[in-house]
């Protein structure tokens, strides 16, 4: 008789899990914003760039994206973005100053890679100068050679150091593997002097350009306690990593941002727009440590006892992510999201990724936004979510209750 006590107990108990799995399961009607998917290609695997309809409804987490094919299944995804990206690297090279030759209209610096292994070419796209001297603008031609007999033209450039504002560092276009560089400085009459330079090889950008989107955005301005308010109307909710305003007046002047109508500043810095005689240096774009996707960006410009700032323009720069899945020819697919209830999905591709971004894949092309009415919006909230929470209540009350009952019969017993 116990026996069947006991299968009656596991009974009640899977009946407990089979209930409240079901009622947790997805419901296709919750999600309230849905775009076709447009597939094209022929490999397995596709990929479609999400959008601003996306992050306007979207969960700020992406945790509600889901695939669905043409028979309303989920479809397994992952999505990729600037931070699940492989990381890039960062390689040293200390260049070492080897020869100076001073001409009448000129004067060169020779440097020599150190090479951090003999076995690895030397590969360079950025260089950070060590440079002495006061106030300077000075033009630099830059060569590069494998033996440091023949010389090949790489670039030409600008360094400059006026009233603490300063740039030193140059970006060739492309790795370069020469062993040897040369700067020449025109007209020298300042006395630079190149003391040394660090080349570097950074692949960040290889992974995450193509992570990064630009677009103008809506903004408002307002003149008041001797500072200009730029207010930034970020209403998709875009993941934004820098602000540039555009202006053609000349200025030098410190900001503050404040974010979601804080009452403290988040970021703070000088931005400013020199045009000089001999160089333009230019200094408006504002690089926010971690991004933010708050609605509302206040940027206060401390005007002091000069003009407010005429700002023709505010660009953004913003991350977007990406959803890889494995398609079937000739199958639609659907991308639905918009659900507040909805928790991340766990698939098993997720767990090889890794492998999956080094496949070919297709892009693919998300159609028109379609979203569910209000009115089904405002019911669907109002009444089947309170009637699945009483049902799911009512459920695990009377699973409760059975088993108890059942517990104390075989206490008796």
């Amino acid at each position: 008789m116990k026996k069947y006590n006991y299968i009656s107990i596991l009974f009640c108990i899977l009946m407990l899990l089979c209930l409240t799995a079901k009622i947790d399961a997805a419901d296709l009607n919750d999600w309230y914003a849905q775009r076709d998917i447009k597939l094209s290609g022929d490999n397995g695997y596709k990929y479609i760039w999400l959008d601003e309809d996306v992050y306007r409804y979207a969960k700020v987490n992406l945790n509600d994206i889901r695939i669905k094919d043409v028979s309303e299944n989920f479809v397994p995804h992952f999505i990729e973005n600037i931070y699940t990206q492989i990381e890039g690297t960062t390689e040293l090279f200390n260049l070492n100053l080897i020869d100076t030759k001073r001409m009448k209209d000129k004067e060169s610096f020779d440097f020599e890679v150190k090479r951090n292994d003999i076995n690895k070419d030397v590969t360079i796209n950025y260089m950070d100068l060590n440079i002495g001297g006061q106030d300077y603008v000075k033009e630099v031609d830059i060569y590069g050679s494998y033996d440091g007999l023949l010389w090949e033209y790489v670039a030409k450039d600008k360094i400059y150091n006026i009233e603490n504002i300063n740039k030193t560092n140059i970006y060739l276009s492309g790795v370069k593997k020469y062993n040897f560089y040369r700067f020449e400085l025109l007209n020298n009459i300042e006395n630079v002097k190149i003391n040394s330079i660090i080349g570097y090889k950074n692949d960040s950008n290889v992974y995450t350009n193509q992570y990064y989107k630009q677009k103008d955005i809506e903004f408002t301005t307002e003149n008041k306690d001797n500072s200009t308010y730029v207010y930034i109307n970020n209403v998709d909710r875009l993941h934004i990593h820098k602000i540039k305003l555009e202006t053609a007046d000349t200025f030098r002047r410190n900001y503050e941002i404040r974010l979601d109508n804080g009452e403290y500043s988040e970021y703070a810095g000088e931005i400013y727009n020199l045009n000089l005689k001999n160089v333009k240096m230019e200094n408006t774009e504002i690089n926010l440590p971690n991004e933010t996707n708050s609605k509302d960006i206040v940027m206060k410009i401390n005007n002091g006892d000069d003009i407010e700032l005429n700002i023709s323009k505010m660009i953004i720069t913003y991350s977007v992510d990406r959803v890889v899945f494995k398609a079937e020819k000739d199958s639609g697919y659907k991308l639905i999201y918009s659900n507040e209830n909805a928790s991340k999905p766990a698939y098993d591709i997720e767990k090889y990724k890794t492998y999956v971004v080094n496949e070919k894949m297709d892009e693919c092309v998300l159609g028109g936004l379609i979203l569910k009415e209000d009115s089904q919006v405002e019911v669907k909230k109002d009444n089947t979510k309170l009637y699945k929470t009483i049902f799911n209540t009512l459920m695990i009350i009377i699973s409760i209750g059975l088993i108890v009952y059942i517990g104390m019969k075989l206490k008796k017993k």
